[in-house]
């Protein structure tokens, strides 16, 4: 793998345009993906179908321009390999823990959110992935992290990375990513998982590793019942909870777990 353009333990020196970036690329990706959607849905009657459509679209279209113009999606500095098996074990132990951290405190906060608040939005898509049967199993386990992978680590991480510094690409790609869910309580559920979908990409820069987390987390929601984690719906497990993961997340950041260069 080439060498980082950067020492290691250097910043990466300030980009140009680095705000306009960071506020333009998240609209046009998101706008365009908004803009196929409305597309399915003009041509599948069906809310679900259609999404399902979209998301085989999106996968097939940004998996062949990843395939064939790589360099488009590449940014430097380059990930620092996991230096023996007992590091990389480590880590992806780090990640399940902070996989399971995040199902955790974004599950909680959803419910907490969804017993104050309430949310219609919410309550209409749980309909209609009920209705819809099959089909909605499909999309929760397999179009939708296969599709909001390549879309969301796959295209705008990339290009925020480009200009922008870890900490900056992270935030801003995870709240692209939980604003497109449309209503408070998966807005909530998944932001504690689009960060650990970065920093885990940030790490291995592949699609591979955020795709099987992210269909862990959805498996996770689809089979473990809101009653369950009722008793932790409250600030007061949600904010330990939420600190707890960031204490994990911290120790899987690039630069603290292999001594690679930081960010």
């Amino acid at each position: 793998m080439a060498a980082s353009a950067n020492p290691a333990g250097s910043r990466p020196r300030p980009r140009d345009g680095a705000l306009l970036w960071c506020l333009v690329v998240p609209v046009l990706v998101v706008g365009a993906y908004i803009g196929l959607g409305l597309a399915a849905a003009g041509l599948v009657a069906d809310p679900i179908t259609a999404t399902v459509v979209l998301g085989v679209v999106v996968t097939l279209v940004v998996g062949l321009l990843r395939w064939r113009r790589p360099a488009w999606f590449a940014y430097e500095p380059a990930p620092v390999p996991l230096e023996s098996r007992s590091g990389a074990v480590r880590f992806w132990a780090g990640v399940a823990g902070a996989g399971l951290l995040a199902f955790l405190a974004g599950q909680t906060m959803g419910l907490w959110l969804y017993l104050v608040f309430g949310s219609p939005g919410f309550e209409a898509q749980a309909a209609s992935r009920h209705a819809a049967g099959v089909m909605a199993i499909i999309l929760v386990l397999l179009v939708s992290p296969l599709s909001e992978e390549v879309l969301f680590r796959g295209v705008l991480y990339p290009l925020l990375r480009r200009r922008a510094a870890v900490v900056v690409a992270v935030a801003v790609q995870a709240a692209a990513f939980a604003i497109m869910h449309a209503n408070i309580v998966q807005t909530a559920s998944v932001l504690p998982l689009a960060v650990l979908l970065a920093i885990v990409y940030e790490r291995t820069r592949g699609l591979v590793p955020v795709v099987l987390v992210h269909i862990g987390f959805n498996l996770a929601a689809a089979l473990v019942p809101p009653a369950w984690l009722g008793f932790l719906a409250h600030p007061l497990a949600v904010i330990p909870l939420g600190v707890a993961f960031g204490l994990v997340l911290a120790g899987l950041a690039p630069g603290r777990a292999t001594g690679g260069p930081a960010a």
